[in-house]
């Protein structure tokens, strides 16, 4: 018994790190509570949320609207985000550090016939390299009216 104990926290420990922010990683949460655009339809009404960075300082697109579908009880979406954005940050023919602007948008969308209930979306700048790397980004949270 007490093996199966441990083994149950071991695992649940081990599903608690994959779900974990990590570097690299941008987290858009949202608050949807106060406002009067809800979820109508359980099972088919979905979360989808978009991102797009931008280097300011270099005029370069570098995560060109990146998306993902979250559950319609969720209330943050985790984008990884290393592959497109360290590789701009160790490219060494840019003409000025990079300085990164993320734009982001929630929409709560109906699935089957792309209805967008409601939407917010925020400008967020003053992000560098260093910001991506030593951890995670999380931008503030999109509160929908």
């Amino acid at each position: 018994m007490k093996k199966l104990l441990i083994l149950s926290v071991v695992f649940l420990f081990g599903i608690s790190g994959v779900t974990a922010q990590g570097a690299w990683d941008v987290v858009v949460p949202w608050d949807i509570s106060s406002s009067d655009c809800q979820v109508e339809d359980l099972v088919n009404d979905r979360f989808v949320v978009f991102i797009t960075i931008y280097d300011v300082a270099n005029d370069i697109i570098v995560v060109d609207n990146a998306y993902n579908i979250e559950a319609n009880d969720a209330n943050e979406s985790t984008f990884d985000v290393q592959t497109e954005v360290q590789a701009h940050c160790n490219n060494g023919n840019l003409n000025n550090t990079p300085s990164f602007i993320i734009y982001a948008k929630v929409r709560l969308v109906y699935m089957p016939t792309q209805y967008v209930y409601c939407s917010q979306k925020s400008t967020n700048s003053g992000y560098d390299c260093s910001d991506f790397s030593n951890g995670y980004i999380e931008i503030p949270t999109l509160v929908f009216d």
